[in-house]
């Protein structure tokens, strides 16, 4: 008490206030560390004798590279104040092409646009994307909320039943129809086309993207309605479909560490999983990965 009093004797209402404190001197410098955040973010290379750094691994890194040592509780600490976070990388086909598909986001779908624009001078333009997924009896599993100390079990399914959902959104307002069906070909593609032409606004037409699955890429049965226009995307690039997205929402909230019994019907299920859509969860999913490259319109 004496001290605080003293205080505001000698500086008035600030002398009340904490006082910043100096802290331990970090045991890195401001170079070193933009060093070692380049070196973690680009991950482990030949010689580091491990495929994915451990703490452990950053610890000894430190201490062979910089000369710095750290126990191992404080490299915790160190990552947490360089920002860094555990994330799991997004899986990538070895055939992905990255140049081709800036290619595509750079020239191709602009170009498209301006196309079908001139085409169709009287109707707002719209972009659509098209996606299926396979859900069935191979389950997932996937982590959940228990309380420490404890553990649990969940069946997983290795069955051979599956059914597929066709869906079809529109990133920049929510809008989306969707398709159940037992089986992918081009006939249930052409249902889905439908489908999709009768969502679409009147004096509107859509640029359908989507992947080059046999039954619609390549398909001279595919029967494409006057109100759309299709776009394939580059081979192998699933990450440049929001609805990709989408079906991961889907599959982690509604289809994860779910037991399907041998009576059920799966294109029940399908339908109801696709029924907890609504545009508002449809656009914060896909909205803001297919702004990063379609600005242009």
């Amino acid at each position: 008490m004496i001290k605080w009093l003293d205080r505001y004797q000698e500086l008035g209402v600030e002398g009340l206030f904490d006082f910043p404190r100096s802290g331990r001197n970090k045991k890195l410098s401001e170079k070193d560390e933009l060093l070692l955040i380049s070196r973690i973010q680009n991950g482990a290379r030949e010689g580091d004798e491990v495929s994915v750094f451990k703490a452990w691994n950053i610890r000894d890194l430190i201490e062979n590279e910089f000369g710095v040592k750290y126990a191992k509780s404080s490299i915790y600490n160190l990552l947490k104040r360089l920002n860094f976070t555990r994330i799991k990388p997004r899986p990538k086909h070895e055939k992905n092409d990255k140049a081709l598909m800036d290619q595509w986001k750079q020239k191709t779908l602009p170009e498209k646009y301006a196309s079908v624009k001139r085409e169709h001078p009287n109707q707002s333009i719209e972009i659509w994307f098209q996606d299926e997924m396979r859900y069935g009896e191979k389950t997932r599993i996937v982590s959940q909320w228990r309380l420490s100390g404890t553990s649990f079990s969940q069946t997983k399914q290795f069955g051979y039943r599956n059914s597929y959902l066709y869906g079809a959104v529109n990133p920049d307002n929510g809008e989306h129809v969707g398709l159940v069906f037992s089986e992918c070909s081009t006939e249930v593609m052409n249902i889905h086309l439908s489908l999709i032409s009768q969502g679409i606004a009147a004096n509107h037409h859509a640029i359908l993207i989507m992947d080059q699955a046999g039954w619609h890429a390549s398909s001279k049965d595919l029967k494409i309605p006057e109100n759309i226009s299709i776009l394939n995307l580059p081979p192998y690039s699933p990450e440049l479909n929001p609805v990709e997205r989408l079906w991961l929402w889907l599959k982690n909230n509604f289809l994860s560490n779910y037991t399907i019994k041998k009576n059920e019907d799966l294109l029940e299920l399908g339908s109801k999983v696709w029924k907890k859509l609504n545009n508002s969860v449809v656009k914060s999913i896909c909205h803001e990965e297919y702004l990063s490259f379609t600005n242009f319109s």
